[in-house]
């Protein structure tokens, strides 16, 4: 909100000097001398091309009006990277008060605009390595405002970086560089120059969380404890003990118990056994039932696991709304304990 009433005050600013002082002053920039100022004008140039089609929005052969035949404008480019001022409004295209960089009557940050620099290239488009024309290619590591919005793309304001309508939230491709959040192949989620992995690096993608506060690192729709890419911060260490057998486990027998906690909060605690008489063991912490951990073969051997979560999110994922780190755990049959030990504690954050 407060983005937009910045924006919108410095557009208004921009009107009002152009209304204000001299008669010669008051003349707001009008290419084609038609009597429509550029910043409002859908045919800058009077080519014939409205903006949102012209490849160089604000120069060309002036089809009508007082140059009529003329060439007018510069010859410029949308996409060349000498052109910063697509729409000859004397707004730069990275100034925070340019909302329209390309003079097409949409909004950069509207969800019908989807060519923001007016190049023909659609802004998701795997051909369009500049989505705000700048010159500087969206993963150039001097890049830093990929949609052109005057908004640093790692400014706690910026809450949609490639300028598609979508917020970074919620979008599967945060920088609109054509590579799915998801994507194996992605390392710079947000666009900002920093790997993900690169210590510096504290918001993978970019959204309204700081990576120690969220969830979900990379936007890409898998929990951190469950993503296999998620680069863990220096106190997210996943600790595991085996427990001692008693004297009932069979020789090849083990149990494991693994813990995790997360920065921002959540818990795993996952315990897993093999190769005992298969059935069902009592999950026992602390001296109080906590759960089943059931046991099947495979043909080979016997396996089972069991996971619980302090926010489960899998249907085989069980509520952990009981306390377990640092406390006794033994896995029982039939009142006879196989296994005990102490739940592991991770470290402190």
């Amino acid at each position: 909100m407060h983005r937009l009433f910045t924006r919108a005050f410095l557009v208004l600013s921009f009107l009002l000097l152009a209304t204000s002082g001299t008669a010669e002053d008051r003349q707001a920039p009008d290419l084609d001398g038609d009597g429509i100022p550029n910043i409002v004008d859908p045919d800058i140039d009077n080519d014939g091309l409205p903006n949102s089609i012209d490849r160089n929005v604000d120069g060309g052969i002036a089809k009508s009006g007082p140059f009529a035949g003329k060439y007018i404008g510069d010859h410029l480019e949308n996409d060349n990277p000498a052109e910063i001022d697509i729409d000859g409004d004397e707004l730069r295209d990275d100034s925070l008060g340019e909302l329209d960089i390309d003079g097409d009557s949409h909004r950069d940050d509207d969800l019908a605009e989807e060519d923001i620099d007016g190049d023909g290239r659609k802004d998701d488009s795997s051909t369009e390595l500049d989505i705000d024309g700048d010159g500087r290619n969206d993963d150039d590591d001097s890049e830093d405002d990929i949609d052109g919005d005057g908004l640093d793309d790692n400014d706690d304001e910026e809450d949609d970086i490639d300028g598609d309508g979508v917020s970074d939230d919620l979008d599967d491709d945060i920088d609109g560089d054509d590579l799915l959040n998801s994507s194996e192949f992605e390392n710079d989620t947000d666009g900002d120059g920093l790997s993900d992995d690169d210590p510096e690096e504290i918001n993978d993608d970019g959204d309204s969380l700081d990576d120690r506060e969220d969830s979900d690192d990379d936007n890409d729709g898998i929990s951190d404890e469950d993503d296999s890419d998620h680069h863990p911060e220096d106190d997210e260490v996943e600790v595991e003990v085996y427990l001692s057998a008693g004297s009932a486990a069979p020789a090849e027998s083990q149990v494991k118990v693994k813990i995790q906690r997360m920065a921002y909060g959540e818990i795993e605690f996952e315990i897993s056994a093999e190769n005992l008489p298969a059935g069902n063991y009592e999950l026992v912490i602390d001296g109080v039932s906590r759960g089943i951990l059931p046991l099947e073969s495979d043909g080979e051997k016997t396996k089972g696991e069991v996971e619980y979560e302090t926010h489960p999110e899998d249907e085989d994922e069980l509520l952990l709304d009981f306390d377990v780190i640092g406390l006794p755990i033994q896995i029982v049959r039939n009142g006879v304990v196989y296994f005990s030990g102490v739940v592991p504690t991770p470290p402190e954050i």
